[in-house]
């Protein structure tokens, strides 16, 4: 996962760990870094499959961020999905990625 926005991405962690929701516990460990999710990239990984991607923005993934994507996606999605939308998720990924 390639993140353009480091601020966005501690957001959505620092969201997660602020939410009571979530155990104690759970909350309590979580690290607040986004350093580890910037640089992942794995050259024996030839292309990506992603089944009903959500929050996708919310993850602190852009525009700018999704164009830098290496390999070929593959991205579905029910067109009728309410847990996930199409537009804001697998549609703007698609529309980002360079070759979905």
């Amino acid at each position: 996962m390639i993140h353009s926005s480091i601020a966005g991405y501690r957001a959505f962690q620092e969201g997660w760990r602020n939410n009571r929701m979530v155990p104690e516990h759970l909350r309590r460990d979580l690290p607040v870094d986004p350093a580890p999710a910037l640089q992942v990239r794995d050259l024996r990984v030839k292309a990506a499959f992603a089944m009903a991607p959500g929050i996708i923005k919310a993850f602190g993934m852009n525009e700018t961020g999704l164009r830098r994507m290496a390999i070929p996606a593959y991205i579905t999605v029910g067109a009728a999905d309410t847990q996930t939308p199409p537009g804001p998720n697998a549609a703007f990924a698609a529309r980002h990625i360079p070759r979905p």
